[in-house]
């Protein structure tokens, strides 16, 4: 019996939430730091200098917060075309130390049919979730391997998260996703690993 995600893929439908996403990048704090230390240090340079060093003092704080603008700009549009293109799969947090979720998809490998997979990735920090905890993440698939975003990182409306759950349970005619997802997991080695795993159980 094919994986119950295989039987019904649903539609993402999510509107993305720039300030949850921004707050659960695990990289925010590297991106922020450099902008921060300038805005912070802008004042006692200004001070300091005059005349042409003044000048290019502003410059510089200009070109690297546009810079740093525009980085994060094209970061947010592909999110946002990621969660537009996606579809909803079921996750489970296997890990709180490290944090990890094992996500359910499927591979397009040029085969009649989509080979199922499990990927597990890290979890965005600050999310108060617990091993055991059930969640939606939006995949898109690209080939040999599919890319997921764990939805509670891109949304806190609780009706969101709530109907993203309740679709990817009945998303399976009639298949529990979650039963599938935790049988293919029990054939892992542990500790759970990040990584990409193919494993057929019929």
């Amino acid at each position: 019996m094919p994986p119950a995600l295989l039987l019904s893929d649903p539609p993402a439908r999510i509107r993305v939430q720039f300030w949850t996403w921004l707050r659960h990048r695990p990289d925010t704090a590297r991106y922020a730091l450099p902008p921060a230390g300038l805005l912070l240090a802008l004042p006692l340079l200004l001070l300091r200098t005059s005349g042409d060093g003044l000048l290019f003092v502003l410059l510089f704080a200009v070109l690297l917060l546009g810079a740093a603008g525009r980085a994060l700009a094209r970061e947010w549009a592909a999110v946002r075309a990621h969660c537009a293109r996606g579809t909803l799969a079921p996750a489970l947090v296997v890990s709180d130390r490290p944090a990890l979720i094992a996500v359910l998809g499927s591979l397009d490998l040029g085969g009649d049919d989509p080979t199922p997979a499990v990927k597990i990735l890290p979890l965005p920090r600050g999310l108060g979730l617990a091993t055991g905890d059930r969640l939606t993440a939006i995949s898109v698939p690209r080939g040999a391997d599919f890319f997921p975003v764990a939805l509670p990182a891109v949304t806190s409306d609780p009706r969101a998260l709530e109907d993203a759950l309740r679709r990817v349970t009945a998303g399976g005619d009639g298949a529990d996703v979650w039963v599938d997802l935790e049988r293919r997991l029990a054939h892992f080695p542990h500790p759970y690993r990040p990584g990409l795993y193919r494993l057929n159980i019929e």
